[in-house]
């Protein structure tokens, strides 16, 4: 099995793990179909406004994981910088970045509601503390300040999002042009490829939300505070 294979392998175990959506999951436990209700999108946000913040931490937690535990498994299987798909010393970052691809597209697109999905933040959140539990903290800074001043949820979870991966392609940078040369120059093409498509889903899922504040429409969300559900 190539590289090439691999990589897909990886993008397609980390859609698998993707299809599982928390608050769908929650939703038919508890009784409450979640996409029936508020906005209708099954994530945490929605979950947050029409359940409250212990539903919405649980969606948070569940789309974050699926994400993590398959970029894991991947890593654990075929990640290893000694193994023979190694081609290069960046081979287990490119394994991760993979897979949590994988697990993005699989939450915004699954198969079974007709590639009706949700918008991927919480599992692309997912992602970076695979990738990096710094990385994770920064995004979370990220996503927290803006919130503490706006309560406009889809602002923070993109600036959160462009934060991150920003940042990891600024690292790929850094070692590939550095004294440290873990990634190559086609690397860096490729992380930075992966980590642009990323951020376009994040934009592209949230163009709605970007049409409502530029309108001043947008509704603000507070997590100890009730919500509009509406």
């Amino acid at each position: 099995m190539g590289a090439v294979l691999i990589r897909l392998l990886c993008l397609a175990v980390g859609y698998a793990f993707g299809l599982f959506n928390t608050a769908i999951v929650i939703g038919k436990i508890t009784g409450n179909d979640i996409r029936k209700q508020g906005s209708g999108n099954a994530g945490t946000t929605n979950m947050l406004r029409v359940m409250g913040p212990a539903y919405g931490l649980i969606v948070l937690l569940g789309d974050a994981l699926k994400a993590v535990i398959p970029m894991l498994i991947m890593q654990a299987l075929f990640g290893s910088p000694l193994s023979r798909f190694a081609s290069t010393l960046a081979w287990p970052f490119l394994v991760l970045l993979w897979t949590g691809l994988g697990a993005i597209l699989g939450h915004d697109y699954p198969f079974y509601t007709g590639f009706k999905g949700g918008k991927g933040i919480a599992t692309g959140l997912g992602v970076a503390f695979a990738l990096d539990w710094l990385l994770g903290i920064v995004g979370v800074i990220a996503f927290l300040i803006p919130f503490v001043i706006t309560h406009y949820v889809s602002l923070c979870s993109l600036t959160m999002t462009s934060v991150m991966y920003v940042l990891v392609i600024i690292a790929a940078c850094v070692y590939a042009f550095g004294a440290l040369p873990l990634f190559s120059g086609g690397n860096v093409v490729e992380v930075a490829l992966i980590c642009a498509l990323i951020i376009f889903l994040a934009f592209f899922r949230h163009r709605t939300n970007i049409a409502k504040l530029r309108r001043g429409e947008e509704r603000k969300t507070y997590v100890f505070k009730k919500n509009k559900v509406d």
